[in-house]
């Protein structure tokens, strides 16, 4: 890619994606791999609970996929914090997972002084079904803080308009015809931020756990990796001249 006399390479990937090392996955990283070989992604991001993948096992699954599939993607690792009351979620890069279950403000400023990166994960969200919580930012003006935000999250948005005694078996048959568009809120808060001079990125993301449910004999699972590797991706940018590696 070539911009203003400058030659970049361009990578596509799905941030956000959790598997076994989560409470709320069962999915092992061997199928994630399968997943992101068949929608070719060039790399993805891990994010699980309050928890880092250990880099033995990703290292042995990535050279297996190589070695079977001629397939490497890049993989980065990080985690997903949350405060108390299981608001306030972060997407953390760089770090080891802070001791305890703190408030936000003290992720912050604990992983932004050992040089880590920060990503607000859906600022806002709704529901038509009180089911489903919410998972929201009341202090936003932590938000001057961050490297970047969530502007479109696919699952926060499918859980939106999810109503099981009424559309449920239509949201799991035909996600995409229900997620279109992200919420308006999160673009009016990642604008204003920019306007006031806070250099925020913007990032879409899958947040996949591909949950496993039952009905009567019937298991299957909803949103998988695999399917959500084909919504929101984010593209980066890099100087041609780099050359990204799982080593680095």
């Amino acid at each position: 890619v070539n911009i203003l006399s400058r030659r970049y390479i361009e990578l596509t990937g799905a941030i956000r994606n959790h598997i076994s090392y989560s409470y709320d996955c069962d999915v092992g990283l061997d199928t994630i791999l399968q997943a992101a070989h068949k929608n070719q992604l060039d790399y993805f991001t891990i994010n699980d609970h309050h928890a880092i993948p250990d880099e033995n096992v990703v290292r042995e699954e990535l050279q297996r996929v190589k070695t079977e599939l001629g397939y490497e993607p890049f993989v980065i690792t990080g985690s997903e914090l949350n405060d108390p009351e299981d608001n306030h979620h972060l997407l953390t890069f760089g770090h080891n997972v802070p001791e305890g279950n703190r408030p936000v403000e003290e992720y912050i400023d604990e992983i932004k002084g050992k040089s880590g990166f920060l990503f607000a994960a859906h600022p806002y969200e709704k529901r038509i079904c009180k089911d489903y919580p919410l998972y929201i930012w009341e202090k936003v003006e932590l938000l001057e803080k961050v490297d970047g935000m969530e502007i479109w999250n696919y699952t926060s948005s499918w859980l939106s308009k999810l109503n099981p005694n009424r559309n449920g078996l239509f949201l799991v048959l035909f996600p995409s015809l229900f997620v279109k568009n992200p919420f308006q809120q999160n673009l009016i808060l990642w604008d204003d931020l920019n306007r006031k001079g806070f250099r925020v990125a913007a990032i879409g993301s899958t947040d996949a756990h591909g949950t496993n449910h039952k009905f009567l004999f019937i298991h299957f699972r909803v949103l998988t990796h695999k399917f959500l590797f084909s919504t929101v991706r984010t593209n980066v940018l890099l100087p041609a001249d780099v050359e990204p590696s799982n080593e680095a």
